[in-house]
């Protein structure tokens, strides 16, 4: 099994616009243990192959279904990384 994981941070609130919040998908993905700071998300995924997780990181950032998340995120916060069972 493979692990991604992605963390980072939503961007910052535009002046006179909407309070900047932590994309609905990635409330959903989290675990109810986690504690992180205001503003902060991490998603974990869990895959069945090195392939599969090559292939969502490697197109994720672009890809339409992503776009209203990417759209949230401060992109240059983000940080992706794989772990791998023995």
């Amino acid at each position: 099994m493979v692990h991604d994981t992605a963390h980072g941070f939503v961007k910052a609130p535009e002046p006179d616009g909407p309070e900047g919040d932590v994309p609905e998908a990635v409330i959903d993905l989290f675990e109810a243990d986690l504690e992180l700071g205001e503003g902060e998300w991490l998603v974990i995924v869990n895959w069945r192959s090195v392939a599969d997780a090559e292939a969502s990181m490697f197109s994720f950032s672009d890809a339409p279904a992503a776009a209203p998340f990417m759209s949230k995120v401060d992109a240059s916060t983000m940080r992706m990384k794989r772990y791998m069972r023995k």
